[in-house]
């Protein structure tokens, strides 16, 4: 014998129609509303990146600061963070606690006496520095490398923001990057 459904008496009433509608609805809001402040509670899954596939010569380095060439996205389909490598950065479109990591090699000239330069976290859209990293090279020295990883915290107001590393501080001539890497993984929700 195959199983059929009981039907409910009147459902064929107008009036219970639109009264089982209105209660379904209510239902779903009440779901909508309890998964979203479930899911609050938990991180964000993103991920994404930029970098620079080909040595590139780059203008001398001096007092001001110039941001590092990046070319192509780190990954063909990234999560919550835009490879906005036309603009050499990145923009991170979620709140959050992020992992920003940050690997360049570079050779220059050295000769000049210049012997430190800074590395700069800086948020193009808003014009601020996030972070300041100083570096020195040892003299007669015509490579250098850096690689690190560090934590930012990206409230609401700056998600979409243009992220970018740039680099100034005493004179070296001659640079080229030879290779760069800025990515971004998300580690956390973000709290005030």
């Amino acid at each position: 014998m195959a199983y059929r459904p009981s039907t409910p008496p009147h459902t064929g009433d107008p009036a219970t129609q639109r009264y089982l509608v209105q209660e379904l609805t209510r239902i779903g809001t009440e779901l909508s509303s309890f998964a979203q402040a479930a899911l609050s509670g938990f991180v964000t899954i993103g991920y994404g990146g930029v970098r620079l596939r080909d040595a590139d010569n780059f203008p001398d380095i001096g007092a001001g600061y110039e941001p590092l060439p990046f070319t192509e996205g780190v990954v063909p389909n990234p999560v919550g963070v835009t490879q906005d490598f036309a603009n050499n950065g990145i923009r991170i479109d979620g709140a959050g606690v992020w992992a920003l990591i940050f690997t360049f090699t570079m050779q220059h000239n050295e000769a000049q006496g210049g012997r430190i330069y800074e590395l700069q976290v800086y948020n193009a859209t808003k014009a601020t520095e996030l972070a300041l990293l100083t570096l020195g090279t040892a003299r007669n020295t015509t490579y250098s490398d850096f690689s690190t990883t560090t934590l930012f915290e990206i409230p609401e107001e700056n998600q979409g923001d243009l992220i970018q590393i740039r680099i100034g501080g005493s004179l070296y001539t001659n640079v080229i990057i030879y290779d760069c890497l800025l990515s971004a993984n998300s580690v956390s929700e973000y709290t005030e």
